[in-house]
């Protein structure tokens, strides 16, 4: 504290403000003193650091010149690096081509085997081999055969394709021989070769005509309605099942034997819906012609309801028959989503214009004319019989017109 403030502070023309001003110097003194001692305590670690930040100050030099360093040894590994980059980009475009050279030198080689061996298959009746020949040189690159013609040789074409169209004739006259003797093995090999030619659409073609030939009879053995005496009411209900059967078990036939080709099950199903909707329309026909459709004259009730369960579950077996087909289409596998739906839409648009969809129409329209029959005449039987329930407010019409509701309802 300052002297002026001490004399503002107390009276020092007395001896009491005298001493108090002295005392309160003393104390300034003795703070003073204390922090004196303090600061020449630390002087020894002030020394200590000012001697390090010295000595690191004196190496900095040596830091910036091992830096210096560094940094020139990163610039030539930086340019050594872009060069061997560089020569091993090189490496891989001269490995890339001689993988190539290699394998156009392999396919002119298989070219020379394909084109003598193909004659060799068909005179030795090898017609698997000779079918893989063909596929082989249908697998070569373009490029391959480019290559050959640019040596100066023949098209190889025109004696691979001469050759492949002799074994495509030999298959056909092959397979037309076994499907008349009706030799399931040897149609089922034979036609497994014909996507190895190139020929899948034809193979599916013959399969198609062959199943169908044996399901145009399986199905008219199938559509004989005999009764047995267990059941009548449903005996054509169970021969279109066993119709529809044939029809499932043929489309999964021929489905299981074309997974080369999954894209062709809408030109199978075109060549074989035929026969199958043929044996519906026999089976329905029958059933219409004995149950006397869609009359009603001299019908009661009672009679009148097994026919509308037979003609519902016959209807109900085409609808199980038309989800066969489609779940068929989104088993397969092999396609991208844009071939199976173009695949579903065929079928879906086969399944509307196919007969069996006109015959399932038939169905419903008598089965709608026979319950409209049916709820009529049982609610007028219904109003007839009623009567009042004691203790209650409704007559018994309405627990009879309920019950009829629950019944039609299927």
């Amino acid at each position: 504290m300052s002297i002026a403030l001490l004399l503002e502070k107390y009276d020092v023309s007395s001896e009491e403000g005298l001493q108090k001003a002295l005392n309160e110097i003393e104390k300034e003194e003795a703070e003073v003193n204390d922090a004196l001692s303090n600061a020449l305590s630390k002087a020894c670690i002030l020394e200590g650091r000012l001697r390090t930040a010295s000595q690191a100050y004196t190496k900095l030099g040596e830091v910036k010149t091992e830096a210096l360093v560094a940094s020139d040894m990163v610039e030539k590994t930086a340019v050594l690096a872009k060069d061997v980059s560089a020569k091993v980009r090189q490496l891989d475009l001269a490995r890339s081509r001689v993988a190539e050279c290699q394998q156009r030198v392999h396919d002119l080689i298989d070219l020379k085997v394909c084109s003598a061996g193909v004659d060799t298959a068909i005179k030795a009746h090898d017609y698997e081999t000779a079918a893989a020949h063909i596929s082989r040189f249908l697998s070569m690159e373009p490029a391959s055969v480019a290559a050959a013609r640019a040596r100066g040789d023949t098209d190889p074409r025109h004696d691979i394709t001469a050759a492949a169209n002799t074994l495509r004739e030999h298959l056909i006259k092959k397979f037309e021989e076994a499907a008349k003797k009706e030799d399931d093995t040897s149609v089922e090999r034979l036609f497994k070769l014909f996507p190895q030619i190139g020929c899948a659409e034809l193979g599916v073609a013959m399969l198609s005509k062959y199943v169908a030939s044996q399901l145009d009879v399986a199905v008219r053995r199938a559509s004989m309605v005999s009764s047995s005496g267990k059941n009548e009411t449903a005996v054509h209900a169970d021969a279109l099942t066993r119709v529809l059967e044939c029809g499932a078990a043929a489309v999964e036939r021929v489905r299981t034997l074309s997974v080369a080709a999954p894209d062709t099950l809408p030109q199978a199903l075109t060549v074989m819906q035929p026969m199958l909707c043929s044996g519906v329309r026999t089976v329905c026909r029958s059933l219409i012609a004995t149950r006397r459709y869609p009359s009603t004259e001299n019908r009661s009730p009672l009679t009148v309801e097994p026919a509308l369960n037979e003609l519902a579950l016959a209807h109900h077996r085409l609808q199980l028959y038309w989800i066969f087909l489609r779940r068929r289409v989104e088993m397969n596998e092999n396609m991208d989503e844009k071939s199976k739906a173009a695949c579903a839409e065929a079928v879906e648009k086969l399944i509307a214009e196919s007969d069996s969809t006109r015959t399932a129409q038939d169905l419903l329209g008598h089965y709608l004319t026979l319950e409209r029959y049916y709820l009529e005449e049982s609610v007028s039987k219904a109003l007839k019989m009623s009567t009042p329930q004691p203790g209650q407010t409704t007559s018994s019409l309405v627990d009879d017109v309920f019950f009829i509701a629950r019944k039609v309802i299927r």
